[in-house]
């Protein structure tokens, strides 16, 4: 059965997050940016290698992640990577992960072959424009 779990990809991770980038390179991966609440940084993660990403609004997902204290997480099991293999007739088999990411903003979900790296980053050197102007 499908579980969402925890996941911490890096230190203090903890805190509430808001999206501030989030860009598919077809060539490598995707690429999301995190503000961290009251913090003057911004969580980038890398999804090196992505096969499919989705996005959709918080409420979607309201049962898998209500009440988790939570943003980010890394799902167990999953429906998404099983239909994959299921509809590409095991083209896709894997092994993929499944990582989720929840927001006020929204939220996105991110099939990849790796693991995902991530580093915090001054909000200078943040890839949106918008947010290094603040």
């Amino acid at each position: 059965m499908e579980r969402y779990e925890s996941w911490n990809p890096i230190e203090e991770t903890d805190c509430e997050l808001f999206i501030v980038w989030f860009e598919n390179r077809p060539s490598t991966g995707v690429v999301l940016e995190l503000e961290a609440k009251a913090q003057d940084r911004i969580l980038r993660i890398y999804f090196d290698d992505a096969l499919a990403f989705r996005q959709h609004p918080h409420d979607i997902l309201m049962r898998k992640y209500w009440g988790s204290g939570s943003s980010l997480y890394r799902v167990i099991d999953s429906d998404w990577v099983k239909w994959l293999a299921t509809e590409t007739q095991q083209i896709y088999s894997g092994p993929y992960l499944h990582f989720g990411i929840r927001t006020i903003d929204g939220c996105y979900e991110v099939l990849t072959c790796t693991q995902p790296r991530a580093e915090w980053v001054q909000i200078a050197d943040s890839l949106n424009p918008e947010a290094r102007s603040c």
